[in-house]
């Protein structure tokens, strides 16, 4: 059975671009992580703690904007070129899961797919899970449950929470102070709000 084991800080994921200052944070489940936005420096935060691609099994963006999102690509290809051996074997490879809206997983894939159109076949299968409506939903491959919550900002955004039977972690990104994330986040052991 999966726990959190810990969740760690990458700082900050947009690196020197001014008031672009994106947090994204890895949640370690037993030999998995869990990864809570992905902005352009995320994935050298991610090689830096010698954390592989290939041992992330979900990946959490809370909305489209490009200082969540723009790391995205670049670890799905990481994550293709470190399971490569299995790939070429046929061996099977572990699929990836994206937790958002609908529209920002399209955004995604079609950022990845126009920068590295061979990329369309990753050799591994990505799945979406829409964030929209997530109530104690069990993240797959784990025993970690997470909850959504929708926030204010400029493009549709959501909060989470992360929990298991010991530990509890509650998010929002770039959203105004409300009631209703305050309410959702009450009594969980970490809280934070990037806004």
């Amino acid at each position: 059975s999966s726990d959190l084991k810990n969740i760690k800080c990458f700082g900050i994921g947009s690196n020197s671009f001014g008031k672009l200052n994106t947090v994204s944070f890895g949640i370690k489940t037993d030999n998995k992580w869990i990864v809570v936005d992905c902005g352009p420096d995320t994935p050298r935060q991610l090689y830096s703690s010698k954390i592989k691609y290939s041992d992330i099994d979900n990946i959490v963006i809370t909305h489209s904007h490009m200082d969540h999102v723009l790391g995205i690509p670049y670890l799905l290809f990481g994550r293709k070129l470190e399971l490569m051996p299995k790939i070429k074997n046929k061996e099977e490879t572990p699929s990836i899961n994206i937790i958002t809206f609908n529209e920002t997983y399209n955004i995604v894939m079609t950022t990845l797919k126009s920068m590295h159109p061979q990329l369309a076949n990753l050799g591994y299968q990505v799945n979406l899970i829409d964030a929209l409506s997530l109530d104690n939903y069990t993240l797959p491959t784990t025993d970690i449950k997470i909850s959504t919550i929708k926030t204010d900002h400029e493009v549709e955004s959501f909060g989470i929470k992360v929990f298991d039977k010991n530990t509890s972690f509650a998010y929002t990104s770039d959203s105004r102070p409300v009631t209703d994330f305050i309410d959702f986040a009450k009594g969980c052991d970490i809280v934070v709000l990037e806004g």
